[in-house]
């Protein structure tokens, strides 16, 4: 997937310095979804949000998906690097490296994060 057409998926630009940046191994960099202000009819304050648990693969390791790594058999994702590029995962609340994050309070929230495979709890359909 090119980055227009991630761009147009994900409904926001992607930074350079994200763009270019090459994970290795097992290791994903994912788009975290922002943290939702409103349930039902309840609005939530911002200094009460957190951002979830799911997100975007923007790019993937070349070992994402395929055995033989040496690290066990974690078959965390069931498709290869190139085919999890765009899809949505569900991962654990304190996995993962933050790369690039603007501000809790922006409209424009993004939170991008470097994590490794295992870390991949399922998908989101």
């Amino acid at each position: 997937m090119d980055r227009a057409e991630l761009e147009k998926l994900i409904g926001k630009e992607i930074p350079d310095d994200v763009w270019k940046f090459l994970p290795l191994g097992r290791r994903l960099v994912v788009l975290r979804d922002p943290p939702e202000h409103k349930v039902g009819l309840i609005y939530i304050p911002d200094n009460a949000t957190e951002p979830l648990s799911t997100g975007v693969v923007i790019s993937a390791g070349p070992w994402v998906g395929r055995e033989g790594t040496g690290l066990g058999n974690f078959d965390a994702i069931m498709y290869v690097a190139e085919e999890a590029v765009g899809h949505r995962f569900l991962f654990g609340k304190y996995a993962g490296t933050p790369l690039h994050q603007t501000s809790y309070e922006s409209e424009e929230f993004s939170e991008y994060i470097l994590m490794q495979e295992m870390d991949i709890q399922g998908e989101v359909l």
